[in-house]
């Protein structure tokens, strides 16, 4: 009996543990969140359980305060606050560390309360739970991590003490970086880098700031300034492993698929648990032609993730329509179709399922449907006409 008591304690300690995570995480992000609306005025988003992903999330909408919650029991530690470019380095600072900060003032007022009060025995081990996990939420943020975080959409963030570190080494430069780097990030104009460079070198500042800008290059598919970029500072130099992530993104960007699967497989050798690498590199591989080596990435990404991983998902519809293998591929995409409705490559794969079944009127409307909704595959234009033609003899 001793034994199955002690085993429930256990069980309930764990359960408690997995509610608490969540809280003490959105304490933490809601510490980031409030200056950045203070300080910004554009939306600020919270995540928590994810570093990101709005898939399977929900949505608390406080007008500019956007709260994604995603029930993931193992991962309530994942959290995010994203919010527009800082004003000034001062504010900056304030923001990255209002989290922290938050956490710890949490954690002392818990214990102050504790303390303080007459509680009995399951509420003073609750609190004590609160306060461990608020305090653990302080210090692991508070001390620098060179390794960043990898997001959901592949960018790369660090941790608030590397932040921290980062902004506090800048000094007086800190201004000069700031207007370079976000004069491009809010108007698009080029970035000069022989200036940006200078700034960082002046100290011997990390490349947090190269890979930052070459982070930004690539969201707006300024590919070939990000290699450049990325080139001139890390030329002769070891990457670290999320530095080869961020080249194989730049590689997949110029079209140059044999130096991005390289770059993914060097950052995959070190990183055995992302998902988002290997359906980068899947898709890659059936880029040229070698779809059964794509298959084997397909299946190890989809046992890793199983719920919601729509990429790998559509890697297999591709792979499935070139097997022609059309009932799986049917599957898959039904399966897709609950998860992402209005997704640009679920309507492009549906249009090439009805070409394979020679179904050449639905084939158009859904090519046309991805078109509308932003597809970038390649040669739609020319697809859509080729089936039109089709159509008509």
């Amino acid at each position: 009996m001793e034994i199955l008591l002690g085993m429930l304690y256990a069980i309930s300690a764990i359960f408690l543990v997995l509610c608490i995570r969540p809280i003490t995480t959105f304490v933490h992000e809601m510490g980031h969140a409030i200056p950045a609306l203070l300080f910004t005025d554009g939306e600020v988003t919270i995540y928590v359980g994810s570093y990101g992903d709005i898939n399977q999330s929900t949505l608390i909408d406080y007008g500019r305060l956007k709260i994604y919650f995603r029930l993931n029991l193992f991962h309530w530690d994942l959290g995010l606050c994203s919010h527009h470019a800082y004003i000034s380095l001062t504010q900056h600072l304030i923001i990255v560390l209002g989290g922290p900060f938050l956490s710890l003032i949490f954690a002392t007022l818990l214990f102050l309360q504790m303390i303080g009060g007459t509680y009995s025995d399951g509420a003073i081990a609750i609190m004590s739970l609160f306060i461990i996990s608020s305090t653990w939420d302080f210090a692991i943020n508070m001390i620098p991590r060179s390794e960043p975080l990898v997001l959901h959409d592949q960018s790369l963030a660090y941790n608030d003490g590397a932040q921290i570190k980062r902004l506090l080494s800048m000094g007086s430069s800190a201004a000069d970086y700031a207007q370079t780097f976000n004069t491009f990030k809010q108007t698009g104009q080029p970035i000069d880098y022989e200036r940006l460079l200078k700034i960082i070198e002046q100290k011997n500042y990390p490349p947090i700031m190269v890979d930052e800008t070459s982070h930004l290059l690539v969201a707006k598919a300024k590919y070939q300034d990000a290699l450049d970029l990325f080139q001139e500072y890390h030329n002769r130099k070891n990457l670290k492993t999320h530095q080869y992530l961020l080249l194989g993104q730049i590689y997949q960007g110029l079209g140059n698929a044999h130096e991005a699967i390289k770059a993914y497989e060097q950052y995959w050798f070190y990183h055995h648990n992302d998902p988002n690498t290997l359906n980068k590199k899947a898709a890659l591989l059936m880029d040229i032609g070698q779809y059964e080596v794509a298959a084997e990435d397909i299946r190890i990404s989809l046992s890793m993730q199983p719920e919601g991983n729509v990429s790998a998902l559509l890697n297999r519809v591709r792979y499935y329509l070139n097997q022609h293998a059309l009932e799986e591929a049917k599957q898959d995409l039904e399966q897709i179709e609950k998860l992402v409705p209005e997704n640009a490559n679920l309507f492009y794969y549906w249009g090439r399922y009805h070409e394979e079944k020679w179904n050449y009127q639905a084939a158009i409307h859904y090519l046309e449907k991805a078109k509308a909704a932003g597809s970038e595959q390649h040669a739609l234009d020319y697809k859509i006409e080729e089936l039109q033609q089709m159509l008509e003899r």
